[in-house]
């Protein structure tokens, strides 16, 4: 089976790919607006885009992304990476990226769709 960028990941899957791609932390990125962000974090997210805000929400608020995911329930889960701002003016800010998003804008391609055929 060939997985395609919509389409969600276990929680086992979930949590290969993210010891894959750990490696990715402390990339530098460059986002549209042409600000320098740093992958600060490669974690674990519901795949959904409500509960996904809704842990990203509870990352900002405790700065652990284990934790933020622990009211979660369901079945569907993504890798995503949190960004931060590379020169920090004040507190930092934080993004959020999709990992497969990230790889097809960098020009990797997205492995993760060949990893569990």
């Amino acid at each position: 089976m060939e997985l395609v960028a919509t389409q969600p990941l276990t929680l086992r899957q979930a949590i290969a790919v993210c010891n894959e791609y750990q490696h990715l932390k402390g990339n530098v990125v460059i986002s549209e607006s042409a600000d320098f962000e740093v992958v600060d974090r490669v974690c674990i997210a519901p795949h959904d885009k409500l509960n996904r805000l809704l842990f990203f929400k509870l990352f900002k608020e405790m700065k652990d992304a284990e934790k933020a995911i622990n009211f979660y329930n369901d079945t569907d889960y993504d890798v995503v990476l949190i960004l931060r701002e590379l020169v920090p003016i004040g507190d930092f800010y934080y993004k959020i990226l999709g990992l497969r998003e990230y790889l097809e804008a960098s020009g990797i391609g997205s492995g993760i769709n060949k990893q569990f055929q």
